[in-house]
């Protein structure tokens, strides 16, 4: 194409609405250029181009070199970044800023400190991800920096050519990372019986991955072509002959508790594997979960299937394995269900709420029942209690007062005009019409306790109230690049549903956090998608 050559470029966003249509380049104007117009137009930054392809096109080459050709449409790739927390089980924390800068503290090994990559964490980071003992930041250009505990993640020399760009997305056990790459392509670091040595399914990896999931030391990898591959701690990842042919083709989605894994196929059957007692034998109800299941919870040790006939189905070891006392009320019309770490509630179609599982982390709602048998719109949970939100914008909370379900100190500002809850590992804010918010739950680090006292809010023109850092609800971190993985606790601001779809956790102090993600879908089917 020569340089002097003019194309018409149209650019949407990943939804597909449009940006500009038709827009008049050169062949020589650099794709920076273009990225600069297409942030001049919406009034804020664009991650960056994609091409009808798939491709992620380098801001440095010239449209013509980037084999645009006239009539196409790229898609821009558009991230907010949100504030967040990190925190490992000994105390080390890394904060995302608002601009995009990460600070630290809390290392007791001098050896293990960001130094070496404080320059990198200056600006431009979307999201923070860790293991127990390391951290690794996605940058906006797509990018990975690593600092931390060698063993468990913090150093990725060995791959830094692969994490210098086209990263997509980080999932992770407690002891090593794995990075979904813009072409399909994993690279996983860090300890290998912790899934840090992909080696032997390397080929397998090489392409076409469309979302990683894992346990505490393990991951699986689920392919454009409905095949699922595993790797990590054999008591984890471990699949029979008869299992992995049925992971060979069909899956379309992969969910997790501590230490097993559950397939979704396209047919609406489940398949389960890992550790038998974390939910990866699944023989009990195995006529049950032949077809018709249409998602999948997850506490840290069961599973609950929710099937299209409105039925739930569980199984695994104890925290809500055992749904006999309520299986009446899960045998039909079930709309939803929600979990923490050891129980769930679900929500029926005449808007009651079903719960089972530990009495103290929420399983046992009879103190509030009668408050939940009718009108519950959705439920929020953190790692052992629940707070339901009313139709009429009241709020009920139970479950473990450690952990928020107590909120007897604020009932009388739950009582009408909430619209939405966050949630992190302890505590919750309630968000109101009227632009305050109300803050109960418990905060152990004094660092960031200063951050979730109450505060006023000014209203948006909607009345609704924008979710800003007096909250850090936990995020999810993954190919929506904020899908929950097994490292520590991970804290965001904004609004989240206790589902967990599909059921990865944090890992913190030996006990996970499950958190909310997209099922069947992934942001990287959306890059590849030609607008």
């Amino acid at each position: 194409m020569a340089l002097d050559e003019h194309l018409q470029v149209s650019v949407t966003r990943l939804g597909g609405d449009a940006i500009l249509s038709n827009q008049v380049v050169a062949a020589s104007d650099l794709v920076a250029s273009l990225k600069s117009t297409v942030e001049a137009v919406l009034g804020r930054s664009v991650s960056s181009l994609v091409s009808p392809c798939g491709k992620r096109l380098a801001c440095a080459a010239s449209i013509g070199a980037s084999g645009l050709k006239d009539g196409d449409s790229v898609t821009a790739v558009i991230f907010d970044i949100q504030p967040q927390i990190a925190r490992t089980p000994w105390g080390e924390t890394a904060e995302l800023k608002a601009d995009g800068s990460v600070v630290t503290w809390g290392w007791p090994d001098e050896n293990a400190r960001d130094d070496a990559v404080r320059d990198q964490l200056a600006g431009g980071v979307h999201s923070i991800y860790t293991t127990a003992s390391a951290f690794a930041a996605l940058k906006c250009d797509g990018s990975v920096v690593t600092w931390g505990s060698a063993d468990a993640g913090g150093r990725s020399e060995h791959v830094a050519e692969l994490l210098a760009s086209e990263v997509h997305s980080i999932c992770s056990t407690r002891a090593a990372f794995a990075a979904l790459r813009c072409d399909g392509c994993v690279v996983s670091w860090g300890c290998s019986y912790a899934g840090g040595n992909s080696d032997q399914v390397k080929d397998l990896l090489a392409a076409g991955v469309q979302m990683i999931q894992s346990t505490r030391a393990a991951f699986a990898a689920l392919k454009l072509d409905g095949s699922v591959v595993t790797w990590g701690d054999a008591s984890e990842c471990h699949a029979s002959e008869t299992v992995r042919e049925e992971l060979s083709s069909g899956v379309r989605g992969i969910f997790s508790t501590a230490t097993a894994f559950a397939a979704l196929k396209v047919d609406g059957a489940v398949v389960t594997w890992g550790y038998r007692g974390g939910g990866g034998n699944s023989d009990t109800v195995r006529e049950q979960l032949a077809g018709g299941v249409q998602r999948i919870f997850s506490t840290i040790a069961a599973f609950a299937a929710l099937k299209a006939d409105g039925s739930v189905i569980t199984w695994g070891h104890i925290y809500g394995s055992d749904s006999r006392s309520v299986h009446e009320e899960l045998a039909a019309r079930v709309l939803c269900v929600h979990s923490n770490d050891e129980a769930f509630a679900a929500i029926r179609s005449d808007g009651s709420v079903v719960t089972w599982g530990s009495a103290d982390a929420g399983g046992n709602s009879d103190a509030v029942q009668a408050q939940l048998t009718h009108d519950v719109q959705t439920i929020y949970s953190t790692r052992a209690a629940f707070a339901a939100l009313m139709g009429s914008g009241a709020v009920v909370t139970w479950g473990s007062p450690y952990h928020g379900g107590d909120s007897s100190s604020v009932n009388d500002q739950l009582s009408d005009g909430v619209q939405s809850l966050c949630a992190t590992e302890a505590s919750y804010t309630a968000f109101k019409a009227d632009g305050s918010a109300v803050f109960w739950g418990h905060v152990e680090d004094s660092n960031t306790s200063a951050l979730l006292l109450p505060l006023r809010l000014d209203p948006l023109p909607t009345g609704r109230t924008e979710s800003v850092a007096s909250s850090l609800t936990i995020s999810a971190l993954g190919l929506d690049r904020r899908r929950p993985t097994w490292g520590s606790e991970v804290s965001s601001p904004g609004p989240r549903v206790s589902e967990r779809t599909p059921g990865h956790f944090f890992f913190m102090g030996g006990s996970p956090v499950a958190q909310r993600s997209r099922l069947g879908q992934s942001l990287f089917h959306e890059m590849v998608q030609v607008a």
